[in-house]
């Protein structure tokens, strides 16, 4: 079984989060160490409220990759 599942950004157009064409919905988090998507949780609460299948993500800079799971962790458990 394919599941289609759109991955949002902070670039995106928030209308991604809600794409009728999509059954999942995976939400950057987090990158590196400094940096939160200031849009996670209204992408994360459209899809949700939407009855979309979710998940979020830190994209990975390259950094001290411990300090990064942290990072994401420290900003992303609510959501997990």
């Amino acid at each position: 079984m394919t599941i289609k599942v759109v991955d949002v950004y902070s670039g995106s157009p928030r209308s991604y989060a809600t794409d009728p064409n999509a059954q999942g919905v995976i939400v950057k988090a987090t990158q590196s160490t400094g940096y939160v998507n200031p849009y996670c949780d209204t992408d994360y609460q459209a899809a949700k409220n939407a009855g979309k299948l979710l998940g979020v993500y830190h994209y990975a800079a390259g950094g001290d990759p411990i300090e990064e799971a942290k990072f994401f962790i420290a900003n992303a458990k609510n959501y997990i």
